[in-house]
């Protein structure tokens, strides 16, 4: 018995095994035609065990780069479409460069810094002064996001000096408002109220009593007008018989 481990590793593990050595047998018939024929009943099984090939556009391309890979690039058929190249299935991908700037602060985000940086290149007026208003505006906002403080100006100005190198002073003609609608997060206060409630007690819904038989203002105790009629027990339901008919006997 072989085990798989002591088996090559599969190309593609979702043909499996049985696939594998069927395009291995292929590659030592000695005639073409018959190559042929082999091949195309490989990609039918290919085509049945991998179904969501179809849905791409060009599937049959893609089947016929599988089975010349899987045959490591020996299999000789009339293949309709241009074979892969062997050197482009075995080289490695470059790594990705991450940008090693590092963020000062992390709640504004690459893109305004990016926006101050440029902002200070621009000449002064008032087209400038609209710009950084709108700068400030965002910088309120993304702070608030994050945080539960409000950014007040004296700390825009600040953190402004920082990620303009000194080039940008805050004044009054840059001075951006947010809607007072934008700071409706809910206090602290309002947040420890209701976290650790059950649902009964933030449902508004009144508490059923099961020890004095009451729920809310109205009292169960009567049992000839009402139909719980076991005091211990209020889920005992008991049919009036003055509801039914009395079967008359024979």
């Amino acid at each position: 018995m072989k085990y798989n481990t002591e088996r090559r590793p599969l190309v593609y593990p979702e043909y499996g095994r049985g696939i594998q050595d069927m395009v291995d047998f292929t590659i030592n018939i000695p005639s073409k035609v018959a190559r042929n024929r082999a091949s195309e009943t490989i990609l039918r099984f290919m085509q049945v065990l991998n179904p969501q090939v179809r849905e791409l556009d060009d599937y049959m391309h893609k089947l016929y780069d599988q089975l010349i890979i899987m045959s490591d690039f020996k299999l000789d058929i009339d293949n309709p479409y241009p074979a892969p190249e062997k050197e482009s299935e075995t080289r490695k991908a470059k790594p990705f460069q991450y940008h090693p700037a590092r963020i000062r602060f992390r709640y504004y985000g690459k893109t305004l810094e990016s926006m101050i940086r440029k902002a200070t290149e621009m000449p002064d007026g008032k087209g400038k002064d609209m710009v950084l208003n709108l700068i400030t505006v965002q910088m309120k906002k993304s702070y608030y996001l994050w945080n539960d403080d409000i950014l007040s100006d004296a700390m825009v100005a600040e953190h402004l000096d920082i990620l303009s190198n000194g080039k940008l002073k805050y004044t009054e003609a840059m001075k951006g408002e947010v809607y007072s609608t934008f700071y409706n997060k809910p206090s602290l206060e309002r947040k420890n109220k209701y976290i650790n409630v059950s649902a009964y007690e933030n449902s508004g819904r009144r508490p059923y009593n099961n020890n004095n038989n009451s729920y809310g203002n109205r009292n169960y105790n009567n049992a000839n007008n009402h139909r719980y009629h076991n005091k211990d027990d209020n889920h005992a339901f008991q049919p009036n018989p003055n509801r039914y008919k009395k079967r008359r006997l024979f």
